[in-house]
Parts: structure tokens; sequence; C-alpha cells
């Protein structure tokens, strides 16, 4: 079993990648941006990660978190979505987040204007998405053994509401 701590320290350091560097900390422009629990569903998280969740209170709305409704053994399972925006700037934010992605990042295609694909570990996966000013990330881990084809379809419904 994995260590969930792990998990946990992957999915804050994306959504803190995702922010740019100190020279670039400008906060998102979340006027502009839908609220990131308008993209994602109970239903999406459940398809990803194949087990009931249930939506967490979080304190911004770029951000949306999702649990397992009920306690699973095994690995941690989750789904969490950050939704940025930074208007004019968001080319400049966007080149920041790549060049920090960690691990062997891989391009996905026919996904917004740009998009990648990077796992943690076999449990936890990452999906990075920029479509027009706005840009994404699908963080998610679980014991599902197709995790990245399942975020794949909800990435792309995601990107189909922006």
């Amino acid at each position: 079993m994995r260590n969930p701590r792990r998990f946990l320290l992957f999915s804050i350091a994306v959504a803190a990648i995702s922010l740019g560097p100190p020279n670039l900390s400008a906060a998102p422009t979340t006027a502009k941006a839908p609220e990131a629990c308008s993209l994602i569903t109970d239903a999406d998280a459940q398809q990803i990660t194949g087990v009931p969740m249930r939506r967490q209170p979080v304190k911004y709305p770029f951000n949306c978190s999702y649990d397992p409704a009920t306690p699973v053994p095994g690995p941690k399972t989750a789904v969490y979505l950050n939704v940025f925006n930074y208007g004019d700037r968001e080319e400049t934010f966007w080149q920041t987040t790549k060049k920090a992605i960690p691990g062997n990042p891989q391009p996905l295609h026919d996904m917004g204007d740009e998009a990648f694909y990077v796992r943690s570990s076999t449990t936890d996966a990452a999906i990075y998405v920029r479509k027009g000013s706005s840009h994404f990330i699908l963080t998610c881990g679980g014991a599902n053994p197709d995790l990245f084809e399942r975020m794949k379809t909800v990435v792309k419904k995601i990107v189909g509401k922006l």
C-alpha cells in the first residue's frame, strides 16, 4: 500500500505549481473562470475512481475536491480539480506551469489548446489542460487500473464547459 501522505503532497504540489513563481504572483482572475465545482460532478468523480464519491467543502472557488462517500481500503482515493484564469497573462502562467510539471509529462491531443498527463506513481495521476485564458489541473488517486482513460473522458467534458 502506498503512502497517503505522498499523494497529498503530490496534490498540493500540483496546485502550487499552477500559481507560478513569486515574481508572477497574481491571484487568478476567478471572475472570468467558472467555479471548479461547476465543471465536475459527483458522477464524474465516481466515473474516474470507480467508487461513489462525495464533494468536500472547499475554501476557494477555483478548487473542487472529492473523497469516497464511504471509506475505501487501499490507496488514497480522491479527485481534485483546480481551475485558473489569468486573462491576458495566461500564456506566461501556463509556460511557468509547464516548466514545473513534475515527473515525465506526456503530451495529450484533442484536449483544449494544450494538455499533458503525468503519473507520480501507479495510483496517482494528473492531467494539465490549457484552453484560451484558462487552465486546469485534474489530479486523481485510487486503485482503478484504467484511471488515465477515465480521467481523459472527464477532462473532455470539462474542456467542453470552458
